[in-house]
């Protein structure tokens, strides 16, 4: 979290600075994500939530089918 400054990535990025409570794979572990750094980022509850039921249903995690492309 201290890379991320402690903020949530998924708010920061729609501009909004919210204390960041958790660190969350990128890529799922069971999808072939690693614990290394770069797979990493901090998240607020409420988007570390968000996150996790989106991974119930890969189609509707855009991040993750992005990631998963390459």
């Amino acid at each position: 979290m201290k890379r991320d400054k402690y903020l949530c990535q998924n708010c920061r990025r729609d501009g909004i600075a919210t204390k960041a409570s958790s660190v969350d794979h990128i890529i799922p572990k069971a999808h072939g994500g690693t614990d290394d750094d770069f797979n990493l980022e901090s998240l607020c509850w409420t988007c570390h939530s968000k996150e996790n039921s989106n991974r119930e249903n890969p189609m509707k995690s855009f991040k993750l089918n992005t990631l998963m492309a390459f």
